[in-house]
């Protein structure tokens, strides 16, 4: 358990960056536009895992409820 409000993201929207750190890739705009939707990674520290979702917290870039993540097959 956490001792409150945690941002948390799919297990599978996880990446491991060239020095091994943990980032995500966050959507910026509409993802209905297919290839031409932009992108942008945030570097995060993870943290409790469960149910599917891992605890994150930005450490370089931004990241806030509601952002939309890519999330790999």
């Amino acid at each position: 358990a956490t001792e409150g409000e945690v941002l948390s993201v799919p297990y599978a929207a996880l990446t491991a960056g060239p020095g091994g750190e943990s980032r995500v890739e966050v959507v910026m705009g509409d993802p209905r536009d297919g290839d031409e939707a932009e992108t942008r990674i945030v570097t995060v520290e993870t943290g409790l895992a469960s149910g599917g979702y891992v605890e994150v917290s930005p450490t370089d870039g931004e990241l806030q409820e509601g952002d939309l993540v890519v999330v790999g097959s």
